[in-house]
């Protein structure tokens, strides 16, 4: 396959870190605990959408998260935040519908692939079980 013939008009800039928060527990009582990767919570937000010099713009912002807080308590074995952000853009002969439908799904799915191994490097060096974030059916956003 030839890059240049088969290259996506959606494209990004380089995800940057724009938060990373992450405090181990050392009153937490159970070594190598098993936090478990269902007591993620992400986000994911759009900002600066626009249509300027020819192309639709955004930023997406994902955030993944153990707790809304940042307060440990005796059941926490660490807290755990990281904030990425990176810029898309896609042609403006695409329609508004087709960019705002590539912002919901492929561009966390983007950026969520740049935060999945930080997240794996930050547990992995404690003594508590390493979390390995799975990947994500972003076209499910919203479904209980």
């Amino acid at each position: 396959m030839e890059i240049s013939k088969n290259k996506s008009e959606f494209q990004f800039s380089k995800p940057i870190l724009k938060e990373a928060i992450f405090t181990v527990n050392s009153k937490y009582e159970s070594i190598l605990a098993n936090v478990g990767v269902q007591n993620f919570q992400i986000t994911a937000k759009q900002t600066n959408v626009q249509l300027a010099d020819g192309y639709r713009t955004a930023n997406v912002l994902v955030t993944v998260a153990n707790r809304e807080s940042v307060g440990l308590d005796d059941n926490t074995p660490y807290i755990l935040r990281v904030s990425m952000a990176a810029n898309f853009r896609l042609d403006s002969n695409s329609s508004e519908e087709e960019f705002k439908s590539l912002l919901k799904v492929n561009a966390p799915a983007l950026v969520m692939s740049y935060i999945r191994p930080f997240v794996t490097q930050l547990t992995e060096q404690t003594d508590l079980e390493t979390q390995y974030l799975p990947f994500l059916d972003f076209t499910r956003t919203g479904e209980k």
